[in-house]
């Protein structure tokens, strides 16, 4: 576990990028002239961008990175049963995922207006049950993804691809 958990080093870097911009953007919207539509366009911008990134990167990196650096299948000789090994990589980058991609912003999001005064319901997010839903079906996505392609670039393109065929097909409604 300790291993899968040093894997998602990228994510924890694009997380910490993602705090550093939102406390930035808190700060510039705590000087006077407040602007609350700025704010608001501000903070869903770095949202917008930040969990599917996060969500992906988490995703991907685990399986991506153990076939890239070619001991994937060196791991498969291993006394521990492939399906534990498995189960670690899915329960570690689920919990990294969940953390990164959902708690994080979740929490910033009901901190900011402790922090920073702008009017009342200033950022609008979707609820956190879409956005649970959003996140985990994207993390599944990857993860599969990385598992097909093996290579990390190519499953986060391939996760960007099947989760836009996704929405394109739940989106439009009357499509059969």
């Amino acid at each position: 576990a300790r291993k899968e958990i040093s894997l998602q080093q990228p994510a924890i870097l694009i997380a910490a990028l993602f705090v550093l911009c939102w406390l930035t953007a808190m700060l510039l919207f705590s000087m006077p002239p407040a602007r609350p539509g700025l704010a608001e366009i501000v903070f869903t911008t770095l949202f917008v961008i930040y969990v599917p990134l996060v969500v992906v990167v988490s995703g991907t990196s685990s399986i991506g990175e153990d076939t890239s650096l070619g001991i994937r299948a060196w791991h498969l000789s291993l006394p521990v049963s492939s399906m534990l090994q498995w189960g670690i990589k899915l329960g570690v980058t689920f919990a990294v995922g969940g953390a990164l991609g959902f708690a994080l912003p979740l929490g910033l999001k009901l901190v900011t207006p402790l922090l920073v005064v702008l009017p009342a319901d200033t950022i609008q997010l979707p609820s956190a049950v879409r956005i649970a839903a959003a996140a985990g079906a994207l993390l599944v996505i990857s993860f599969w993804s990385a598992t097909l392609f093996g290579h990390t670039v190519k499953a986060a393109v391939a996760s960007g691809a099947a989760a836009l065929g996704l929405w394109s097909c739940i989106g439009i409604p009357g499509m059969a």
